[in-house]
């Protein structure tokens, strides 16, 4: 019979490596052993492809199924933009889906065989390098950390400067059973400068979840209408900052991550969303000055001159022009900078014009992090737009 010595937890992020060690007792000299691993979806039981080991008698062999779990989580866009109404949550499920793994033992000349089924949540994302060190210090794994430390998908720091008209938002787990009259909405703690507070609660709720879910909650000051509930009942006070917390009823179950408002005004402003390592969608503004270049290359080819002489000329046959964007990040914070890794290392960033988004690549240069005499940091980065045209969305 098979033994698992080691497999993944319940819930695991699909680019991390997910490794199943299985042994067999079967005793030496049995013919024919081999372990099929069939990964497919739960849901209309599409079959991804199949494993095949070939374990020794008493002895153990290994397989990462991760490539399996990677197939069907890369579908891009998973956000709602522009969000329509004042509705701050929405389900996204294909950001967390449920895989089965049918494990099949065969011996011997008649093929007997002893068949186990197990169950897996496969997150999209990983945990990146730049994060990987200081994350397993503390965590053995994705799973731990999501229960232990309530977190948002997200390596952002806690505190976030932000704007009025920015997009922000968040993406949040359900990590436990489905319990009856389990709603989620979120508290939203105000603080003015002024030095008073209020709590404000969001009139909206999830409907009820079950687990392993992935809620995307929208956390800007403008679809949090805070400006027209700081009109109605503190008229007169300036909003400092904010927190939000995800509820069920008086239970906190996610981290608090706290919005810094920034009343600057910047000529230059550039905001963007891009795809993070832990399925969610961060966003990010950059307040510094902006340089549009042009660029045009030409290739010119010889032609002879119709002429009588038949002098050789050159002539333009073709004329490729670019434009690049070097933008750059205005001064943030030591934590701040750090983050920026997951939106120069993304693999899906858009910048938002309007109501429009724009796909942008960045080019192959050094991302520069510079400091000031203050410890104030900056970056300076290149891009150009992937496509002439806006990218629609649900």
């Amino acid at each position: 019979m098979i033994t698992f010595i080691k497999k993944p937890l319940i819930v695991a992020l699909c680019d991390n490596p997910m490794i199943f060690r299985i042994a067999t007792d079967l005793p030496t000299g049995t013919e024919n052993i081999s372990v099929y691993i069939d990964p497919y979806y739960s849901v209309n039981n599409i079959y991804l492809g199949r494993e095949v080991l070939y374990p020794a008698p008493l002895g153990t062999a290994d397989v990462d199924l991760s490539d399996y779990f990677i197939s069907g989580l890369q579908q891009t866009k998973q956000f709602h933009f522009p969000e329509q109404g004042n509705v701050p949550w929405s389900i996204r499920p294909n950001l967390c889906k449920q895989y089965k793994l049918l494990i099949n033992e065969t011996w011997g000349e008649n093929s007997q065989h002893h068949t186990t089924l197990e169950q897996r949540y496969v997150v999209k994302g990983k945990i990146p390098e730049w994060k990987k060190n200081s994350f397993y210090a503390q965590y053995t794994s994705f799973l731990q950390w999501v229960i232990s430390a309530k977190s948002f998908l997200t390596f952002s720091p806690d505190s976030i400067q932000t704007k009025k008209e920015q997009i922000q938002k968040l993406y949040f787990l359900v990590y436990w059973l489905p319990q009856t009259g389990k709603f989620l909405n979120l508290k939203v703690n105000l603080y003015f400068t002024d030095n008073t507070t209020n709590v404000y609660y969001p009139a909206q709720q999830t409907v009820e979840i079950n687990a392993y879910n992935i809620i995307e909650f929208s956390v800007g000051y403008s679809i949090l209408n805070l400006g027209y509930y700081i009109s109605q009942n503190h008229p007169g006070k300036i909003l400092e900052s904010y927190d939000v917390t995800v509820m069920n009823l008086t239970e906190e179950v996610s981290q608090t991550k706290t919005f810094l408002m920034d009343y600057k005004i910047n000529l230059a402003e550039r905001q963007f969303i891009f795809a993070n390592s832990l399925a969610g969608y961060d966003t990010f503004l950059a307040t510094g000055i902006s340089e549009l270049t042009s660029e045009y290359d030409y290739i010119n080819v010889d032609q002879q001159s119709p002429g009588l002489l038949e002098l050789p000329n050159k002539k333009t046959g073709f004329i490729k022009t670019s434009e690049y964007i070097t933008a750059r990040t205005g001064y943030v914070s030591a934590d701040t900078i750090f983050w920026l890794a997951e939106f120069f290392e993304s693999k899906e960033v858009y910048e938002i014009i309007g109501s429009n988004l724009y796909q942008i690549v960045f080019h192959d240069s050094k991302i520069l992090r510079k400091k000031d005499s203050t410890n104030i940091f900056f970056a300076e980065f290149e891009y150009e737009y992937s496509i002439k045209q806006y990218v629609e969305t649900e």
